[in-house]
């Protein structure tokens, strides 16, 4: 089945100079493009097509996939009401698996950052 086209156009002439990142999600997947603002001159980096990682919680047992196209450091916090609950740096290949115990963890709702060079991907753990 072919891709759809998508096209907008954006308005960035009250900007002020500075690099701006710009990430269009759909589905499984993102397209994310650097711009940058000089004057009146506006260069737009390539397009990096990016896909969202998979997450599954079962059996007090989080599994997190993620293909990281930047191959620079992937870092994951997970938050229990706000606070900072625990932290870890999952490298920076290109293929990350990593499975986290929950078992020990009080009842509770804990918010999952996964943070990659690009962005920010957010995922809730109901135990």
């Amino acid at each position: 089945m072919p891709e759809a086209k998508i096209s907008k156009v954006y308005n960035l002439s009250e900007l002020e100079n500075g690099t701006f990142n710009i990430c269009i999600n759909y589905g499984g997947k993102s397209i994310y493009r650097e711009v940058c603002i000089k004057g009146k001159n506006c260069t737009v980096g390539p397009a990096v097509q990016l896909n969202e990682p998979f997450f599954n919680y079962k059996n007090d047992r989080l599994n997190v996939s993620f293909l990281n196209v930047a191959q620079k450091n992937v870092y994951l916090n997970v938050y229990k009401e706000g606070e900072h609950y625990a932290g870890f740096t999952l490298g920076k290949n290109m293929v990350i698996q990593k499975c986290f115990d929950f078992s020990t963890a009080k009842k509770g709702n804990y918010e999952v950052v996964l943070t990659d060079y690009f962005k920010e991907h957010h995922y809730v753990v109901n135990k």
